[in-house]
């Protein structure tokens, strides 16, 4: 669990927005939506000051452990 927790982060603070090292001013949160067998279905949240962003992260687990296979996003 900890590996997902850790490929959740960084597809959601750098990879997923395509900003390396870019710093957010928000309150960041996730769950675990489902889990079954080699996939793992995810929900992380960015809450701004004026909107949020919330990302529906896929991850797959392979040979080479847990790799993100789908994010979508919406905002709010």
């Amino acid at each position: 669990m900890h590996f997902i927790r850790t490929t959740i982060y960084k597809a959601t603070s750098c990879n997923a927005l395509n900003l390396p090292g870019n710093k957010y001013d928000c309150k960041s949160s996730y769950e675990i939506l489902s889990q079954d067998g080699k996939v793992c279905v995810a929900k992380a949240t960015m809450a701004f000051d004026n909107f949020s962003r919330v990302d529906y992260i896929t991850l797959n687990q392979g040979k080479d452990g847990w790799k993100v296979s789908k994010v979508e996003t919406t905002y709010s």
